[in-house]
């Protein structure tokens, strides 16, 4: 009988790490564009919430990949951090795994606005044509943090 080696736990480490980055990856690159074509990360405020307000269920989803990326990537550095510290690196592989966890908690709160106010702004802003006046205190607020 032969046994499989291939479910090893380096093997699973690399593969969520991988896994980490594709979710990211389809995120990052979901179709949110405006009527010009444009990518909506590179639009300033109005259009950006136009962009929302167009497609709220791809605005979702990526905002939900970015964030299964993030949580599928700390799964996979944690097993890599419990490697290393295995084969005799106790100190950078968990001062790495704490500064990745720190920036993506930021980056978590950053997603959370992006899923809650950006829609309601998005809604409000189609229907009195007008930003809501306290948006783009809150965007560069968050922005400055994340």
């Amino acid at each position: 009988m032969v046994s499989s080696t291939f479910w090893t736990e380096s093997h699973f480490t690399g593969l969520a790490l991988i896994l980490g980055g594709l979710l990211f990856s389809v995120g990052a690159f979901m179709p949110l564009r405006d009527k010009k074509g444009a990518f909506i990360y590179g639009l300033p405020p109005r259009e950006w919430l136009n962009v929302i307000f167009d497609h709220p269920r791809l605005w979702q989803w990526a905002n939900i990949l970015f964030m299964s990326g993030v949580v599928v990537t700390i799964l996979g550095l944690v097993m890599l951090t419990i490697l290393l510290r295995d084969t005799g690196d106790r100190a950078f592989s968990q001062l790495g795994l704490v500064a990745f966890v720190f920036g993506a908690v930021l980056w978590i709160i950053n997603l959370a606005f992006r899923l809650s106010i950006d829609p309601w702004a998005a809604q409000e802003t189609a229907r009195t044509a007008v930003m809501p006046d306290f948006y783009v205190p809150l965007t560069r607020w968050y922005s400055y943090w994340t």
